[in-house]
């Protein structure tokens, strides 16, 4: 399959099986976030060594790291594959705010993982603030996400989530 026919048909495995992996593993980093929140506190005061991380703040930063090379390689594929022509059903604004998301998309989960690593690696409160705001933007923009889609299943009937769902 060529390049031109991947962007008139839908992604392509690659694109479909990170765009999974990067949504599972968002999924993970909220369960283990409570954990690094306290441990993070808790090493700025004095109030424990490194030693006595909780093995799940470890995970946290191991799946944020994974997260930020799993973006590396999304932004790539995109670059080199491009995206899926919008659907016949789309208007110019949904068009519009569709790249608007997905760009935003890209920057929050860009920013996410960095500013995690940098406020664990300098107790820095500042960058640890902006990772919380960060994570809370992420948290919108999937709100956002899920509501379009839902938008598009029901009311433009596009099948627009079999881009994500199948493989091309």
């Amino acid at each position: 399959m060529k390049t031109s026919d991947l962007k008139r048909e839908g992604f392509s495995k690659y694109q479909v099986i990170v765009h999974w992996l990067v949504a599972c593993f968002v999924l993970f980093q909220i369960a283990t976030s409570g954990s690094i929140s306290n441990d993070f506190l808790a090493l700025k005061e004095g109030k424990i060594s490194i030693e006595e991380v909780d093995k799940n703040s470890w995970y946290h930063l191991f799946f944020g790291l994974t997260i930020f090379l799993l973006m590396v390689i999304r932004f790539i594929l995109r670059i080199i594959l491009g995206v899926p022509k919008p659907t016949k059903q789309s208007s110019s604004m949904t068009i519009i705010l569709a790249k608007i998301i997905h760009w935003l998309f890209y920057l929050v989960l860009f920013l996410v993982p960095i500013s995690g690593f940098v406020a664990w690696n300098t107790s820095n409160v500042f960058i640890g603030d902006l990772h919380t705001a960060s994570v809370n933007a992420l948290y919108v923009l999937v709100l956002i996400h899920l509501i379009a889609i839902v938008y598009h299943q029901i009311f433009l009937e596009d099948n627009l989530i079999d881009r994500m769902t199948s493989f091309k």
